[in-house]
């Protein structure tokens, strides 16, 4: 992960960008996010990546949390604004009432491009029927909670960290030196060549194994290798909203 660098610094993207996407991973007091650069053929680039910090104390009850990330969404997104003009933002509603309340507040105030997701493991993940002839869905989809006031995008998760490590496993640069299809990079770190080590660690915190089943064949598993798995999941966020928006390999 950390040897798919490209040639601009932090921040910057390349001329040939069509489109931005972030995504955020709600966590208590440290939410961790990635905003990504998207041009033609799923040739993605991670333009920045960061924590946004949630003040709490350590026995906050559901109201304090929820209002807690609120406050720290609003700061947050006043820096998206001004920076970055994304086209989708996937937020992770989380498990928590608190986290959830506090996400879909949010983003009843704010509007577009702000969205609040789910995610969902392979076996549990389902989409509606699509009438004949249409277009199959991606593994994301988004139906309005009439009673919350919200589109919620359901993410299936294994599939999108699925395909997000088999992008960084794509070599970033073919035999022309121009942007490989299908390739992730992570902006110049210039002279700090540990400045990703953290990011790839979370990238790399989960694996999917191949484990063989008494009279059937091998299943599919996810193992959690590390519990700082927090911008695999932002990151997967952000290629899912890529993919909801039209990114294509």
């Amino acid at each position: 992960v950390q040897s798919r660098v490209s040639r601009f610094p932090q921040r910057q993207c390349a001329a040939t960008t069509e489109l931005r996407t972030i995504g955020l991973d709600i966590g208590n007091r440290q939410s961790h996010w990635t905003d990504m650069a998207w041009e033609g053929n799923a040739i993605g680039s991670v333009v920045d990546y960061g924590v946004m910090e949630t003040h709490l104390q350590s026995q906050a009850d559901d109201k304090a949390v929820e209002l807690a990330i609120l406050a720290s969404l609003e700061i947050w997104a006043e820096e998206v604004a001004a920076k970055i003009n994304p086209l989708l933002v996937l937020i992770d509603s989380g498990s928590g009432r608190g986290h959830t309340q506090a996400v879909y507040e949010f983003c009843r105030s704010r509007g577009a491009p702000f969205f609040p997701s789910k995610g969902w493991a392979d076996s549990r993940f389902r989409v509606p029927q699509r009438a004949e002839g249409k277009e199959p869905f991606l593994e994301a989809w988004a139906h309005n909670l009439v009673e919350d006031r919200v589109w919620l995008y359901n993410i299936n998760t294994e599939w999108w960290k699925r395909w997000l490590q088999q992008r960084f496993m794509t070599s970033p640069f073919d035999e022309g030196d121009n942007r490989a299809d299908g390739s992730i990079t992570l902006f110049n770190p210039g002279d700090d060549k540990k400045r990703h080590l953290s990011f790839a660690h979370h990238i790399t915190a989960e694996e999917e194994q191949l484990i063989p089943v008494f009279g059937k064949e091998s299943k599919r598993i996810w193992f959690v290798k590390n519990r700082n798995n927090h911008w695999l999941d932002a990151t997967a966020l952000a290629c899912a909203a890529a993919g909801s928006v039209g990114v294509r390999l």
